[in-house]
Order: structure tokens, then C-alpha cells, then sequence
């Protein structure tokens, strides 16, 4: 890998922010409150990986936001660096603009996230997880202070950088349970967590505190950043690529040495050629059909994992048989400018050898 660029000094910019920031939700979703629902897994695992899991949820929930989403397809931001792409994000959540979050995401990534983003908090919203009349698109519940922020760039490829904070505190501090828009199962969890422990409430426990401090140096914060048609956007695809190589201690690929795309003449086609790659137990010819763009980081990270894919699936077809796909019946519909694709039946047939009993198999 290439050395890392010297240190970068940042700081958000001056002057209070006008009312809650986006900050405050990165806050509860590290832990650090309120103490009774969000003990989080910051420190579980690898950190790369849960802290790239609290970028996502705030990318998740700027997904509601009607207005942050149609302006976030129309006008994408353009950094020229990825450093200014990655001090761009923390500018976005400091100031609660959403949108402008989601501007600094590929534009594969950002389509791929709204629908179903909404339809997950649409959901909890109906489950009353999160209050149903709460507005989504602005959070407020936390103060969140960042200091003295620094970072390194590590050039992986010249299309992809995989940036990482050396230095730098965030404070969480001013919790306030009645702005925050959890729905009524959330609060009366809360409610019976308070009441069972007694005492001062999770509301007084931190207005009596003076905060909770992250080390950024000590607990880095990372992303990957990717250059598309000249500028560079923060992407949680490669995020979570890079944070499980890293983690499992393996070589960067490469990009550009994945699969070839193959996709379909007709939605259905590419549905049935996926399923006919999966029965093969061909996971390189699954990922041929899937979206080259909004799928890239897949493609890219492929060579990692599909040798030993491969081998499973010939210890399987050797010690079982062979799957093969008779029949497949598809229909298709437009939705919000897609083409989504229902599977109504179908047949295979699997042709070997019983490990157990050592009987021939030949069943459908």
C-alpha cells in the first residue's frame, strides 16, 4: 500500500450552529447516550467497522428527509480532493444539512439508499420506534463539539482513498429525550429503564455531566472516498469493503479486477440469469448481473473472497451433486422510475449422490 499523506488539520467552522446539529445523532448512535438505549458496539469488533455503521445510519435517516433527497439527485456536490470530500461530510452533518450529506455520496449509492431507506423508516415510524410525526430530515437531541481534527489520506488506487482522523475530540454533551424522534416503544423502554434503576433520569445524568469525549486519535474514525467523473464523493459501499480487508489483514486488489458485468436483455433475463449462477454455486456469475455502479465496491473486492467460494461450492457439487434451474417465472413493474422484478414460481432438480447413505439422488 502507499504511505499515508502527512496529517491534515481541520476544524468544523466558527460560530454556533443554529440550533441542534446532525452531530448529535452520530452521538447517540456511538453510545455514548442515552445510556439505557444506545450502549452501543463502538467499541466491539473492529472500530473502523462500527464507526463506519454510524455513518451509514446517519446516510439511513437523511433518507426520510423528502426535500434532502430530491435535492441530493438533482445538484450532487463536487470536491476536487478527497480530502475536501471528507472534511465536506463532517461540514454537512455539523450544520444538519442532509442533502448535502447525501450530495457527498456516488450518485449509484445515493439512488440505491432512498427508497429503501424510506420504506425502513417508514416502517418503524408504523411501529412507533420512531414518532410517526417527528421530522426526520432534522435532528435534534445532542450537542456535539469537534476539535482539533486531523487526518491522514492513504492513496490506495488513484480513484479510491481510504482517509482516517489521527487527532481530534468530539463532546456530546445537552441530551434532550423529548427532541430526539423516537416513538412511543423507545420512550416507555426508557421510561421502565429509569423507573427499575431509580434515581436521577438519563435527561438529568447528562445535563449534569460535562460530556462525553471521543478521542479520535486514540479511536480513529475512517471512510473511503471514491473519484467519479472528476470529483471525489464519500462512499459506504467501499467503506465497508476496505474496513473488512483491513480486518481480515488481506492485500488491496485493485480496482477494475472483479467479474465482468453481464446482466440481461429484459429485467426478468438478468433475475433468471442470477438465479441460474447461484444454482451453478457461481458467486462471480451471481455478481455479473448485479448493478456495475451501485455494486462497484462488490465488484472491486470480489477477487477477495470468491476463491474460497469457489472451492466450497466444488467440495459441495463433489460430495452432493449438481443443482440445476427447470423452470423460472418472472413479471416485472415500474416503481419510482424502476423496474422491479417479482419471482412467481420455480422448479430445479438436483442430481447426485446422498453423503450420508451413499444413495443416488434425482429429485425435483
Amino acid at each position: 500500500m502507499n504511505e499515508s499523506n502527512p496529517n491534515t488539520q481541520w476544524a468544523p467552522p466558527s460560530g454556533p450552529p443554529q440550533g441542534q446539529t446532525s452531530f448529535e445523532m452520530i452521538g447517540a448512535l456511538q453510545g455514548q447516550a442515552p445510556a439505557a438505549l444506545a450502549q452501543s458496539s463502538v467499541n466491539q469488533g473492529s472500530r473502523n467497522l462500527g464507526r463506519f455503521g454510524l455513518a451509514a445510519a446517519l446516510v439511513v435517516t437523511a433518507g426520510v428527509g423528502g426535500y434532502a433527497v430530491k435535492s441530493a439527485l438533482t445538484d450532487p456536490a463536487g470536491p476536487q480532493t478527497p480530502g475536501e470530500a471528507f472534511e465536506q461530510f463532517f461540514v454537512a452533518v455539523d450544520n444538519e444539512d442532509l442533502a448535502g450529506v447525501l450530495e457527498l455520496m456516488p450518485a449509484g449509492e445515493r439512488e440505491s439508499l432512498i427508497e429503501p431507506t424510506g420504506a425502513v423508516m417508514r416502517q418503524l415510524q408504523r411501529l412507533e420506534v420512531l414518532d410517526p410525526g417527528a421530522d426526520t430530515s432534522a435532528l435534534d437531541g445532542f450537542d456535539l463539539t469537534v476539535e482539533g481534527v486531523s487526518y491522514s489520506v492513504e492513496q490506495l488506487d488513484p480513484r479510491l482513498a481510504w482517509i482516517t482522523t489521527t487527532g481530534g475530540t468530539v463532546t456530546t454533551t445537552n441530551l434532550d429525550m423529548d427532541l430526539l424522534p423516537f416513538g412511543s416503544v423507545v420512550r416507555d423502554a426508557v421510561d421502565a429503564v429509569e423507573e427499575s434503576v431509580g434515581g436521577t433520569t438519563v435527561d438529568e445524568q447528562m445535563a449534569n455531566s460535562e460530556g462525553e469525549v471521543s478521542d479520535l486519535g486514540t479511536d480513529p474514525f475512517s471512510l473511503a472516498v471514491v473519484e467519479d467523473d472528476g470529483s471525489w464523493y464519500v462512499s459506504l459501499m467501499y467503506t465497508a469493503a476496505e474496513s473488512a480487508r483491513n480486518d481480515a489483514d488481506l492485500e488491496f486488489p485493485g480496482l477494475g479486477n472483479g467479474p465482468t458485468p453481464i446482466g440481461g436483455a429484459t429485467p426478468g433475463d438478468a433475475i433468471k440469469g442470477m438465479v441460474e449462477q447461484g444454482i451453478d454455486l457461481d458467486l462471480g456469475g451471481v455478481i455479473s448481473y448485479l448493478d456495475p455502479v451501485e455494486m462497484a465496491a462488490v465488484y472491486d473486492y470480489a477477487p477477495l473472497f470468491l476463491a474460497d467460494a469457489d472451492a466450497g461450492a466444488a467440495t459441495f457439487a463433489s460430495e452432493v451433486g449438481t443443482l440445476t434451474l427447470d423452470r423460472i417465472d418472472t413479471r416485472s413493474w415500474e416503481r419510482n422510475g424502476r423496474t422491479m422484478v417479482g419471482i412467481d414460481g420455480f422448479a430445479g432438480s438436483l442430481q447426485g449422490t446422498d453423503p450420508s447413505s451413499g444413495e443416488p439422488i434425482n429429485g425435483t
